[in-house]
């Protein structure tokens, strides 16, 4: 058994969660253990410490503003958060644009938060997604693509949301 596999089962059992998914349901790639993450910015004191998971896809996240994901756990993330394999590159270039790909970095005088740098007001609330949770990896990446979605649904172009479209 994995060291992830394990602290899924640990989370699990701690909050009265059923298991998680069975291995082979699992991504193949996955976040440090939460034990190894010690971003620099949690040592200042600029934002607590907070783990976060989301059993459902077997991803889990941390916030501070420290380690950046692979690209590996990034696509894992995307995938998870229902990015269309095809969009990958380009949410890819947008997100390390916007953060270098990490999870809890806030921005914009406070207002933009996470791997995509979402404003915290409207976009959490439209995507049906819960604020405390912006530093989750899967749950930025999925209030993202609700708002990819929600440009292309008015005929906006691509990525109007963002300042690092001009990345594409």
């Amino acid at each position: 058994m994995s060291v992830i596999t394990a602290l899924i089962i640990i989370l699990c059992a701690a909050q009265g969660v059923g298991s998680p998914p069975p291995r082979a349901e699992m991504p193949t790639a996955t976040l440090p253990p939460l034990h190894l993450i010690s971003p620099p910015i949690l040592s200042r004191g600029d934002v607590r410490e907070v783990a976060t998971d989301d059993r459902e896809h077997g991803v889990l996240g941390y916030a501070g503003s420290g380690d950046p994901l692979t690209e590996a756990e990034m696509r894992a993330v995307l995938t998870a958060a229902g990015w269309p394999e095809e969009l990958h590159a380009e949410a890819l270039a947008v997100a390390y644009c916007e953060s270098s790909w990490r999870p809890g970095v806030v921005g914009d005088g406070g207002k933009a938060r996470g791997l995509f740098q979402i404003h915290a007001s409207p976009w959490f609330a439209y995507a049906g997604e819960d604020l405390s949770a912006w530093a989750n990896p899967v749950t930025n990446a999925r209030t993202a693509w609700a708002v990819y979605q929600y440009d292309i649904a008015r005929g906006y172009v691509p990525w109007q949301q963002w300042a690092c479209r001009r990345v594409l």
